[in-house]
């Protein structure tokens, strides 16, 4: 079986005419995936591709340190990989290019057809999308998982605490989370976060008995319902936690080791627009041996 790389290469050499010009006509908000050796789905000279981006390398060094690199001659999987909330695709594609059989779940119509344009188009044997609410994911119905990434989608949720308790069962002792997140500002740095206007006093909710602290922000009027593409699927307001309570989160639902990522972009840029736009990046990982009363 040719690698995956190759595959992608033989596509670029003789494209689907009939699927390119789809591709073409859909409306590409976000990521930009290449298509040809010279074409992408965002064109312009100034917009790197995905593969290119900071954090998507950073994902993929990640990944290889915990989790090993993928085989050198490039053929034969390293596991299976989700992709939650995975708006057009892109990142899932460059998963799949880095040695993973990869899941892309998005839930929001729009998104999916875009995901679905990809697929058809590539026809790789180890990347696949479903249209679905991630809160409807189940061990059951898809199995577990070895990593999962989580991009601009857990800030999203009304209750993130119990999310996290279902990618615990969705994944194994040692799988890895790549966690890309708003968290809610303190106080002090509060007004100089964009959202500000959005966001609740300091509020707490409960999860099994446990306590977790953070803000609401307002995704859309209640009662009704958002066509932005990048706006929750299935909840007006979503439940901000604090960076603490993110970390205590995580332990409580099994996740019990946590780094802290740095150097997606230089560090003084890093730096402000992670205070500017109140965004973390974590890697986690499931441990056998962390013993915690809570997950069981």
């Amino acid at each position: 079986m040719l690698s995956i790389e190759r595959l992608i290469e033989a596509r670029w050499r003789s494209p689907k005419t009939e699927a390119l010009e789809q591709i073409r006509k859909a409306d590409w908000t976000s990521h930009n995936i290449p298509l040809t050796a010279q074409s992408a789905t965002l064109p312009g000279p100034d917009r790197p591709l995905i593969g290119d981006e900071p954090r998507t390398r950073a994902i993929r060094q990640c990944m290889d340190l915990l989790l090993g690199p993928g085989p050198e001659d490039g053929e034969g999987y390293r596991g299976r990989l989700v992709d939650l909330g995975c708006l057009e695709g892109g990142l899932s594609f460059e998963m799949a290019r880095a040695g993973f059989d990869v899941l892309g779940v998005e839930g929001r119509e729009s998104n999916y057809q875009r995901c679905q344009l990809i697929e058809h188009y590539y026809a790789l044997p180890n990347l696949r999308f479903e249209h679905l609410d991630v809160k409807n994911l189940s061990p059951e119905r898809h199995g577990r998982f070895d990593a999962v990434v989580c991009c601009g989608l857990f800030y999203h949720l009304d209750d993130p605490v119990d999310f996290l308790h279902l990618l615990a069962a969705l994944t194994h002792d040692r799988s890895a989370l790549f966690l890309d997140t708003h968290i809610a500002p303190p106080d002090d740095t509060l007004d100089e976060c964009v959202f500000r206007e959005s966001l609740s006093d300091y509020e707490t909710v409960q999860h099994h008995g446990e306590s977790y602290s953070g803000r609401w922000y307002d995704e859309y009027p209640e009662g009704g319902h958002s066509d932005d593409a990048w706006a929750s699927v299935s909840n007006y307001r979503s439940f901000w936690l604090t960076k603490d309570a993110l970390i205590t989160a995580l332990e409580d639902a099994g996740f019990g080791l946590a780094y802290e990522l740095y150097g997606t972009r230089p560090a003084r840029e890093e730096a402000d627009l992670k205070r500017k736009f109140s965004r973390i990046y974590l890697m986690a990982v499931k441990r056998p041996y962390f013993s915690n009363p809570k997950t069981t």
